[in-house]
């Protein structure tokens, strides 16, 4: 998302949640201003409320704020192939937006104070090309940071605020819903403490390729639950279900092909785990068949050195080309067929479909 229309999309959707705003109120030079968060998630088009979050913008002046304002999480791409700064592992975009009344500055000075995100380190996070961390806690990091203001609001476009994986620790992004590319920065206020314990039994212990996903059984021997690590985001992993002391972890393909990940349980190396690949050269985040509801659409994430062709194997569906973040070429498809057609996707003409998708 980019520039103006990265925020016509915040903003439009203030217009249909006026309830969750904070109505005009005067804010003193040490009275932090509430931002509602909303976030835009991979492989959804819109932001969603984020009302577990919180945010704030402390000013340096006293102003009169209007409604509407708030702050927008961009985890459309967490990013982790960015051009980051040395010693840097992740960076992530922010856009603030504080509409003021009768402010005659050009400018609004104060600290932002927003989540951090878990298994990060605050006292090492600093805008990109600019102002480090003036203080963090166990699950927030706040930066002097100075908006610019136009027709009344002050405002920062693509804020980049770059991290360090704190000292110790191993971070893999972690899914907010079971949607197929659903995933956002794990929060420091969601992060779980791993077990000391290394009582368990893992059904796979050997090195492997993943195309796609695949889903471990780790049995608990002491009954303590299991916790499953990736070394570096080429894998998310998540908990898919329990059993008893069973606990069926899965992890998902999201690096480049070739890429590697070690695979940790309690913080016991497992296994390695390298991420696949087409015979074109180019890795896709979905290989497994998947359904969409008549009308629906589903977005794909293709990852390559140049941008690849996509096409659909039938009418069922179209594809329009979503754009493009570093080497990831997002493609959308619609189903605009009949409930039970079926249809296969297939990268730069090759003769077997990466996935086929069933129209619900």
């Amino acid at each position: 998302v980019e520039g103006k229309a990265y925020y016509d999309v915040f903003n439009n959707m203030h217009v249909t949640q006026i309830s969750a705003y904070t109505a005009t109120k005067v804010a003193s030079a040490s009275d932090p201003i509430t931002l509602p968060v909303r976030v835009l998630e991979e492989g959804d088009m819109d932001y969603s409320p984020a009302p577990e979050l919180s945010a704030t913008f402390t000013p340096d002046t006293a102003v009169t704020v209007g409604e509407f304002q708030g702050l927008a999480i961009d985890y459309y791409n967490p990013m982790v192939d960015a051009e980051l700064s040395e010693g840097y592992d992740i960076q992530a975009g922010y856009t603030v937006s504080i509409p003021l009344e009768n402010y005659q500055g050009e400018t609004l000075s104060g600290t932002l104070t927003i989540p951090l995100p878990a298994g990060y380190d605050g006292a090492t996070a600093r805008i990109k090309g600019g102002a480090s961390a003036s203080s963090y806690t166990e699950t927030t990091v706040t930066f002097p940071l100075t908006l610019d203001v136009s027709d009344n609001t002050a405002e920062a476009f693509e804020l980049l605020i770059e991290y360090k994986v704190k000292s110790g620790t191993h971070s893999s992004p972690s899914p907010s819903s079971p949607a197929p590319l659903g995933y956002r920065l794990p929060l420091a206020s969601e992060a779980e403490e791993p077990s000391a314990s290394s009582g368990f039994e893992s059904d796979t212990t050997s090195d492997f390729t993943v195309d796609g996903a695949y889903q471990f059984r780790i049995t608990s021997l002491d009954g303590t639950a299991p916790v499953m690590t990736a070394s570096n985001a080429s894998f998310r992993v998540e908990l898919a279900s329990r059993e008893g002391n069973d606990y069926f972890f899965k992890i998902y393909a999201q690096g480049a092909a070739g890429s590697t990940a070690e695979i940790s349980v309690n913080g016991n190396p497992l296994l390695t785990a390298t991420v696949g690949g087409s015979v074109s050269g180019v890795n896709s985040d979905t290989t497994h068949p998947f359904t969409v509801a008549q009308g629906g659409t589903y977005q794909f994430r293709l990852t390559a050195s140049e941008r690849p062709a996509f096409a659909a194997g039938s009418p069922s569906f179209t594809v329009e080309y979503a754009g493009r973040i570093g080497s990831d070429y997002f493609y959308k498809v619609r189903a605009i067929g009949k409930p039970g057609d079926g249809c296969g996707f297939y990268i730069n003409r090759e003769s077997a479909p990466v996935a086929v998708a069933t129209i619900a």
